[in-house]
């Protein structure tokens, strides 16, 4: 990423898959893109945020995390 996030404001983060590019968006600014080499494969294992069993993790606060399976146009 090129950008930065605001301490202790509330900050917007989109990262949306389309095809083989990952695109991260910040406060709905285009940051950045990440060109795979291969579609992402299916994990049916555990997702962590900020942490997980072997890492703390950073402090944060997180509010309204969503997934979308469909684009919005």
């Amino acid at each position: 990423s090129r950008g930065s996030v605001t301490g202790r404001k509330w900050n917007h983060l989109a990262i949306v898959l389309n095809g083989l590019n990952i695109d991260l968006y910040i406060n709905g600014i285009h940051d950045s893109q990440l060109n795979l080499k291969a579609r992402p494969l299916k994990n049916d294992g555990s997702f962590y945020i900020g942490g997980d069993p072997w890492f703390n993790g950073p402090l944060l606060y997180l509010d309204d995390l969503t997934f979308y399976n469909i684009p919005f146009l």
